[in-house]
């Protein structure tokens, strides 16, 4: 027998009540001041969460409790308290997650997000549904990456060699170069590419590249076709900045023009940034703000089946891509 489903709502007293009374729930929902939590259905607010030592606290507390649904309602300022939810659920055996947002967009959304739209307290909110992967699946997707990615860096040894005799020979300038993005819990790391662009290209403002884009080397554009420049983030994977199949990491600056669009950008800091994403083998490279929204949407939808047949998947359709030189 199945035990009962007992939701924790988080977020703004006004918005949970008329949520729940336009859902129309049997049970009411009673506001907590401190933990362990009650039985029932239970709300906290996110005063109470930022409160210190409070994450971790709760996090034990749901440790110790049946099936848990989780419903979040963040503003946009509490939007980075959405992946420690997320990795504390992702903890509990039994525990799912949602979280509904504003889209604080003029103009028309992408046809991705209408599809997570609500009406409720009187605004249209968005809502994913966060899937986590069992002990199981993320034991095994870790040991993969590991094992995947030394052999790789092994085997490939030669080729790396190769290629950066290639890109020294090509242009003047380093070999490799690094930059910064944001990876899981929001965290900065440098990601590292062969170079396939003319040192010093990008001057001021950090800059997407473009299909004829003049600052990349002729031997860059053969490495963009097939990914080779992608091949040292291998390296990332093993140093647990990465993994093999996740979301595309993007810059701070690019981040900050895309949350302008998308609040919910931060959702996808609930898991390791990867080498290959749905977002690039289902859209392939972004030459603007306006295509990485639309792109984003892809990584949402991997953030709501996370299994490893997903990651299979993406990973068949890397290597289609990559083989047929649909890459740019």
């Amino acid at each position: 027998m199945h035990k009962p489903v007992q939701t924790l709502f988080i977020g703004e007293f006004g918005r949970i009540e008329e949520f729940v009374r336009k859902s129309s729930r049997p049970s009411p929902v009673r506001w907590e001041d401190s933990l362990p939590l009650g039985k029932g259905d239970r709300a906290l607010s996110w005063e109470k969460l930022g409160e210190e030592g409070f994450l971790d606290l709760l996090g034990k507390a749901l440790q110790g409790a049946g099936r848990i649904r989780l419903w979040v309602f963040p503003e946009k300022k509490y939007l980075s308290y959405v992946p420690e939810l997320y990795k504390i659920c992702a903890c509990h055996p039994c525990c799912s997650i949602q979280v509904a947002t504003p889209w604080n967009r003029t103009g028309e959304n992408p046809e991705w997000l209408e599809k997570r739209a609500v009406e409720t307290g009187g605004e249209r909110m968005y809502v994913f549904n966060l899937k986590k992967m069992n002990r199981f699946q993320r034991f095994w997707k870790r040991f993969a990456d590991i094992s995947i990615c030394s052999l790789g860096l092994l085997v490939l040894s030669p080729f790396f060699l190769l290629c950066a005799i290639l890109v020294k020979t090509g242009s003047k300038g380093r070999v490799f170069y690094k930059q910064e993005r944001v990876g899981k819990n929001g965290k900065v790391f440098s990601i590292y590419k062969f170079r396939s662009m003319k040192e010093g290209a990008e001057r001021g403002n950090p800059e997407l590249s473009s299909r004829q884009d003049p600052r990349i080397t002729s031997w860059g554009k053969t490495m963009r076709r097939y990914r080779i420049d992608e091949l040292p983030q291998l390296w990332n994977v093993v140093k647990g900045d990465m993994s093999l199949v996740g979301y595309r990491p993007e810059r701070p600056y690019f981040i900050e023009r895309i949350e302008e669009t998308a609040p919910c950008y931060p959702l996808l800091y609930a898991v390791r940034p990867g080498i290959t994403s749905q977002g690039m083998v289902g859209f392939g490279y972004a030459e603007n703000v306006d295509q990485m929204v639309v792109r984003l949407g892809e990584d949402m939808d991997y953030l709501q089946c996370l299994t490893i047949k997903s990651d299979c998947r993406v990973l068949a359709k890397t290597v289609k891509v990559v083989l047929g030189g649909a890459g740019r």
